[in-house]
């Protein structure tokens, strides 16, 4: 890769940006992960009138959890480029949109877990 003058805080200020993008990739693969989960999960174990929304879940899911991954990555480039300027950007709208995908998903599994009760009693 390119070298740098490593001045002031600047080999400090590139290693935070890749550890913070590794993070938010890690992050993001967790959904991917999860989402991947929930196709198995809903193929061998969920009545067969839950798959739809299962699969719709997982699918959310694993669209998400790429989301983030591309996010982070356009991120990383962006700070990286910006660094080299000697300016930063704060990350408002990632963290924003971070907070928003987490609620979602707990919404979408509070309700899946709701119906699922609520399929129970009704036997």
């Amino acid at each position: 890769g390119e070298v740098v003058e490593n001045s002031g805080s600047t080999a400090r200020d590139h290693l935070a940006n890749e550890r913070t993008f590794l993070a938010w990739s890690r992050t993001g693969l967790s959904f991917v992960g999860l989402g991947c989960a929930m196709v198995e999960y809903s193929q061998e174990s969920a009545a067969p009138h839950r798959r739809r929304e299962m699969l719709a879940a997982s699918g959310g899911l694993v669209g998400a959890g790429g989301a983030i991954v591309a996010a982070s990555t356009l991120r990383y480039f962006e700070v990286q480029r910006l660094l080299r300027r000697g300016e930063f950007r704060l990350n408002r709208f990632g963290v924003y949109s971070m907070v928003g995908i987490s609620g979602a998903c707990v919404t979408c599994a509070t309700l899946l877990l709701l119906a699922r009760d609520e399929g129970a009693r009704a036997r």
